[in-house]
């Protein structure tokens, strides 16, 4: 049997962004009872205090990534059935502020709360201030790229992975369940 390890799921991430449109973002969904996950590459981790987006998920769990500047990210949902992994291009747990501005619409968030700030500081400056603090957390709070989801389905005799498109939640229904 194929086992799926935390690196396994890193390459399948980057081949699956081979075969996305611009502006949209591989998510790897499996099975929470996969029997080809191997469990220890995922059992000590850590969100590192930052809580991801709401995608469902019941837990979260971040991890570098040894041969890049990405993290990885895994939402799990055991109650539903699925993990679900992502590529941060910046990692949260080595430069937290490069992650804002480079997976979320931080930036965008400021720019706008920095143009309200620029209308009321004569006003009343906190107002200004919570004006570029609310965009900006705003902005944090949506993704830069759109999700799109794939499985892993099988490796080859030569160890090449076979990712493929799946419909969102469907993975806890696959054959390795």
């Amino acid at each position: 049997m194929n086992q799926i390890s935390r690196r396994t799921v890193v390459r399948a991430l980057r081949q699956a962004q081979s075969m996305c449109e611009p502006g949209e973002q591989p998510v790897l969904e499996l099975a929470f009872s996969d029997r080809r996950l191997v469990r220890r590459d995922f059992m000590k981790c850590t969100n590192g205090g930052y809580v991801g987006l709401d995608q469902g998920q019941t837990a979260e769990c971040r991890f570098s990534v040894d041969d890049g500047p990405e993290g990885l990210h895994l939402h799990k949902n055991q109650g539903e059935g699925w993990l679900r992994f992502h590529l941060d291009k910046v990692d949260p747990l080595r430069n937290d502020v490069g992650h804002l501005f480079a997976d979320t619409n931080a930036g965008a968030g400021l720019t706008v709360g920095g143009l309200v700030a620029a209308l009321l500081v004569e006003t009343n400056p906190w107002l200004a201030l919570g004006a570029v603090v609310l965009g900006t957390y705003a902005g944090a709070q949506t993704p830069k790229r759109r999700f799109r989801t794939f499985t892993l389905q099988s490796r080859g005799f030569y160890q090449e992975l076979h990712v493929v498109r799946i419909q969102h939640g469907t993975a806890a229904r696959s054959a390795y369940a």
